[in-house]
């Protein structure tokens, strides 16, 4: 009358172990979402950064910092987030530095010297540094049609009346 009843105990028990098993391997499959195509350049009196990741979100940002722009980004297999971090820093100490984070490349979160920011409010930056402080002045341009290259940045750059203006401005306190 035993073999029954351990038989049972058995199938459960293996039934457990598949079942933890799929969970645990379920677990291990989890992956970083791809990270952008990343564009930064300079122009005079400032600089900007694009980033366009595959799934939709696109992030720009134009400053008045002619000088060092660094980012970069990453993340691993045991992370599901895409970490992309960066900082740009004028020669005469002005400076700011940004995050983002996504988890599927279509919606993210933006912080500018730790200051979050709401990207279903707007997409494009503008970050001015000049006068001791640094702020932001965020804007729901269409960033959809930006080629990620320099030229595709510059180009709307130019085309973008409150963004040209920025620069001329940015020119003007250099």
């Amino acid at each position: 009358m035993r073999q029954p009843y351990r038989s049972c105990t058995l199938e459960k028990l293996i039934a457990v172990l598949m079942l933890l098993s799929a969970t645990l391997s379920g677990c291990m499959l989890q992956t970083t979402p791809p990270g952008p195509n990343a564009v930064s350049g300079a122009v005079d009196g400032g600089g900007y950064l694009l980033l366009q990741w595959p799934a939709g979100l696109t992030i720009m940002i134009w400053d008045d910092i002619h000088g060092s722009h660094e980012n970069s980004g990453g993340g691993s297999t045991s992370d599901p987030v895409f970490h992309q971090q960066g900082y740009a820093e004028a020669a005469d100490g002005r400076h700011y530095a940004y995050t983002v984070e996504t988890r599927d490349g279509k919606v993210g979160e933006l912080r500018i010297d730790n200051q979050p920011y709401d990207l279903a409010q707007g997409a494009l930056f503008l970050v001015q540094t000049r006068g001791g402080h640094t702020t932001v002045q965020q804007l729901t341009h269409d960033l959809s049609a930006i080629e990620p290259t320099n030229a595709g940045c510059e180009a709307f750059g130019q085309r973008d009346t409150v963004v040209a203006e920025f620069i001329r401005q940015a020119q003007a306190a250099e």
